[in-house]
Formats: structure tokens, C-alpha cells, sequence
């Protein structure tokens, strides 16, 4: 994507990459309600996959002799974790994959079935296949670029409590300390 139509990705770090995405119109106060009643849900599942998310130990890094059992261990359940997720995830009807960027603040795609600018979105991303459970954000659309190839969007998010904000933070974070040391790697 143009640098031009990536104002999140200059704000600070973002979580970005290939993600399925649904969204849907709602009215204002629809989105304040449901905005609400979603947040245990949310910290819970951003809770959850950044557990998904953590990278295992190697082995000589621990000093504990019960090491490679717990590492073993770990293995299994994240092998019935990655079949338990293929089980779901075919289940499901996952939306199409979506280029995403998203900041706290914001989350932009592109696409070609967006909104108009103006609407208020209920927003569902899926950001890890082992776990087919959406992150549900809410916010309003503040700019749509219209392209030959790829309409692009930007979505001001509407505030997230202040635990469900942490977690994603976090990921953000995570995902942002890893980009950058797989860049120091390539150099």
C-alpha cells in the first residue's frame, strides 16, 4: 500500500498483515451499546491470543532441569490447540483476508466491500487462525480512498476500555518488537 494512505503505520507501532475482516453499519447509538457489551469478550480474547502469540523458550536458555519435559509439554498442547483451531476454523464462515494496519486508534484496510466515509462500523478480526474467535472493535469511517485496484479505508476506533486497550498494546507491541528485530536480522 502507498505510503500517502497509511497514517496509522506513522503513528507508532501497528499490528499489520493478511487478517479476515467482516464489518457492518450501525447507527451511533447502536455502536455505543454494543460497544459495551462486548468488552469482557474482547479482553478475554486478546488475553488469549497473545498467550497464542508467545514464542517458546529455547532450551538452553533455562536453568530449571524440568526444561525439556515442560517444553515438550507445551508442544503437545499447542499441536491440539493448532487441530482444535483447523477443526473450527473450517466450521466457521471466516470473511475474506484483508491487508489491515492497526494502531489503538485506528484500523484501516483495504478492500473492495468498505463503507462510505462518515458510517459507523461494528468491526470483526480475526487475527489468529488457531483461535477463530474475533476482536470486536467499534469506531467511525474517516476516509476512503477510492483506487482502480483496491479501495482503502480508515477507521477512527472508538475508545476501548482500559484493560481491553492494555492488551492490545501489548500485541501491537509484541508484533512491532518483532518486525523490527526480523529487520536488524535481514541487514
Amino acid at each position: 500500500m502507498p505510503d500517502e494512505t497509511i497514517s496509522a503505520s506513522t503513528a507508532g507501532p501497528v499490528l499489520s498483515g493478511e487478517f479476515p475482516l467482516r464489518w457492518e453499519r450501525l447507527s451511533p447509538s447502536q455502536l455505543e451499546h454494543e460497544r459495551d457489551s462486548v468488552r469482557d469478550s474482547n479482553e478475554t480474547t486478546l488475553r488469549n491470543y497473545y498467550l497464542l502469540d508467545e514464542r517458546t523458550q529455547e532450551t538452553g536458555d533455562d536453568r530449571d532441569e524440568s526444561a525439556p519435559e515442560l517444553v515438550r509439554i507445551e508442544q503437545r498442547l499447542n499441536l491440539v490447540i493448532e487441530l482444535l483451531g483447523q477443526v473450527l476454523s473450517h466450521s466457521l464462515d471466516l470473511p475474506p483476508a484483508a491487508r489491515c494496519i492497526l494502531s489503538r486508534e485506528t484500523l484501516e484496510w483495504s478492500g473492495h466491500d468498505i463503507p462510505a466515509p462518515g458510517d459507523c462500523v461494528r468491526l470483526a478480526l480475526y487475527f489468529h487462525a488457531h483461535y477463530p474467535k474475533p476482536l470486536i472493535l467499534f469506531g467511525q469511517v474517516t476516509h476512503v480512498v477510492r483506487r482502480a485496484d483496491m479501495p482503502h479505508v480508515t477507521v477512527q476506533l472508538a475508545q476501548l476500555g482500559e484493560s481491553v486497550g492494555d492488551w492490545l498494546d501489548r500485541l501491537i507491541f509484541r508484533a512491532h518488537r518483532r518486525r523490527v528485530a526480523l529487520a536488524r536480522c535481514q541487514k
